[in-house]
């Protein structure tokens, strides 16, 4: 029987899950993990999350936590180091622009799984794309977002890059064409030990196959 704390409920794929991950193997936090099918969903999901979502954080074998900021907030809050920036005015920045990644991941997921034209979609990496051009510019000199400190908002935005490979064989344009600092940042989070193995090791060929699984007009594309 497993003695850690934590326990992990999610989905291999799901970027929100690899937040929680790559907090936990960055703070040095024992977890189990459990994986499911997001089509075919346990029925004791709901029992744990009222979403129905992952992530879901077992605590202790008896409480459950649901949402992932308030999951990657909670773990940061009890780990041996500091995961935010420690003055108070940094750290709400960083949490503004935490939700600002949050609002690219849901434009990704209208491609993924919503648009049905190919106007749709190029609007849509449109979006992404001046959404890129906004956060260039508060990106430090590197490697990470506020500089050599890798913290909660550097474990966010490389699930949001993570995409990126995927994205590439389905948009006209490179996204990052105008973002020298987001093309760094993203080459530094891509080589990060936390980032790598919070997912599987075939994760570019799965995302590909499930986005093909779905109903969208990238999904026609990638069949």
């Amino acid at each position: 029987m497993s003695t850690s704390q934590f326990h992990i409920i999610g989905h291999e794929l799901c970027p929100y899950v690899q937040r929680a991950v790559i907090t936990m193997l960055e703070l040095g936090i024992p977890f189990d993990r459990t994986d499911i099918e997001l089509n075919n969903k346990p029925d004791w999901l709901s029992k744990l999350s009222p979403t129905g979502k992952v992530p879901v954080l077992i605590v202790d074998q008896t409480t459950a936590m649901f949402e992932s900021t308030v999951i990657s907030e909670y773990l940061q809050e009890n780990g041996a180091q500091a995961f935010h920036p420690s003055d108070a005015l940094d750290r709400g920045l960083h949490r503004a622009w935490i939700a600002y990644g949050d609002q690219i991941l849901d434009v990704i997921a209208t491609i993924i799984y919503r648009t049905q034209t190919e106007t749709e979609q190029v609007e849509a990496f449109g979006k992404i794309a001046g959404m890129f051009a906004i956060l260039d510019k508060q990106v430090s000199e590197g490697p990470y977002f506020a500089g050599s400190q890798f913290q909660l908002i550097d474990a966010v935005y490389a699930t949001v890059f993570r995409f990126l490979p995927a994205l590439g064989l389905l948009a006209t344009m490179d996204l990052l064409a105008a973002c020298p600092r987001l093309r760094r940042w993203s080459h530094a989070l891509a080589h990060r030990s936390s980032v790598v193995s919070a997912v599987p090791n075939q994760f570019d060929v799965m995302l590909r196959q499930f986005i093909a699984d779905q109903s969208s007009f990238a999904a026609a594309q990638l069949r």
